[in-house]
């Protein structure tokens, strides 16, 4: 079945600072900028800033489980929120996206399914200006998702998952290998082996 993206997620940009961002050690909210947005399409919540701002709207806090929507650039991606962020927003140009009914639609699926070339052959041929390419809200909105039974959606979270463990793997044993064959090549320049 195929949903627009609207039918199932709230989309709202992020909240627009008047000023720039300005780090406070003791502030009160936390701020997910572009930075924080990982290759591996994850919010990496370790080392947000923090503001000091009183006048935040609740429906600007973002909740595990939301989706960080990069809007502009090159890279049309979304990043899961992974973990519980107590006071935290999510700044523009990014884009939050809520799921309205988890039990229908998984984030962790919504999420790789924007990052598949579908989504992303969509996306690319409604991105908005010369220099600056950027995603509006109305052609998020539109986008058409597949959205296949809750069995589908966590079997294709699980293999996603599983390549990823593999890949992590394969990472670690090249490393080991290099660290190891130079060892080696490093006995046997010394003339240790033969």
């Amino acid at each position: 079945m195929e949903v627009k993206l609207k039918e199932v997620c709230e989309v709202q940009l992020g909240y627009a600072f008047r000023t720039r961002i300005e780090p406070a050690f003791e502030g009160n909210i936390s701020v997910i900028q572009m930075k924080d947005l990982t290759s591996q399409n994850l919010v990496d919540s370790s080392d947000l800033v923090r503001i000091h701002f009183d006048d935040m709207k609740d429906h600007h806090f973002v909740r595990k489980g939301d989706l960080a929507f990069r809007s502009r650039g090159l890279d049309t991606t979304s990043a899961l929120i992974m973990d519980e962020i107590t006071e935290c927003v999510i700044a523009a140009p990014l884009y939050l996206l809520r799921v309205k009914e988890p039990e229908r639609l998984n984030p962790s699926y919504l999420n790789w399914f924007i990052s598949q070339s579908k989504a992303q052959t969509w996306l690319r041929k409604r991105t908005e200006g010369s220099n600056q390419k950027m995603v509006s809200r109305q052609a998020l909105e539109e986008m058409v998702v597949d959205l296949p039974i809750m069995e589908k959606q966590m079997k294709v979270i699980e293999i996603v998952s599983l390549g990823e463990h593999e890949t992590s793997l394969l990472k670690k044993l090249t490393s080991t290998k290099k660290v190891y064959t130079n060892a080696v090549l490093q006995r046997y320049a010394e003339g240790e082996a033969k």
